[in-house]
């Protein structure tokens, strides 16, 4: 992808796909000679205001909806996740630093468990999104993301809320 610096009032230019982040962007074959790398800044606000990708992204949430389920019900899938890797987190940090030991049993059920699991992302049954996409990107993105997220609660939510409570 290239960006070229607008020029005031300018209608889309052929071959460009969009503006964002206050740029023209164009496909690299199509970009004029002016054109230059964008920023990374430029690039993730492109991902969020171009068009052709909102346009994309509403595409795939339709066919995962309609292939795999509405947000509700993927949602109620994540707690049921969060909630069996916060089971087996605990079990076995309790078990390893001296708190409650596991029994064979619960061991057993664990370990068939996770196996199961391995046994999937071996056999390439379960596809992670890190591994299309970089898992450390991904990391990064969502690290970001809850960063913002407590600090938007904690500048804005918190201190009104606690200011309603008195």
């Amino acid at each position: 992808m290239k960006v070229f610096e607008p020029i005031e009032d300018q209608e889309n230019p052929p071959g460009a796909i969009g503006w964002a982040a206050g740029v023209v962007w164009y496909r690299n074959n199509d970009a004029p000679a002016e054109a230059r790398e964008p920023t990374e800044q430029e690039l993730a606000q492109a991902l969020l205001e171009l068009p052709a990708i909102r346009s994309l992204k509403q595409s795939v949430h339709r066919k995962i909806e309609a292939e795999v389920g509405d947000v509700h019900e993927i949602l109620a899938d994540q707690a049921k996740q969060i909630e069996a890797l916060t089971a087996l987190v605990s079990r076995m940090t309790a078990d390893y630093l001296g708190g409650t030991t596991m029994d064979d049993t619960t061991k057993a059920t664990y370990l068939a468990r996770v196996e199961m699991v391995v046994g999937a992302l071996d056999s390439g049954q379960l596809v992670l999104r890190g591994d299309q996409e970089g898992t450390d990107d991904m990391l990064a993105k969502v690290m970001a993301r809850t960063s913002r997220i407590n600090e938007i609660v904690g500048e804005e939510y918190l201190p009104r809320r606690n200011e309603l409570m008195g």
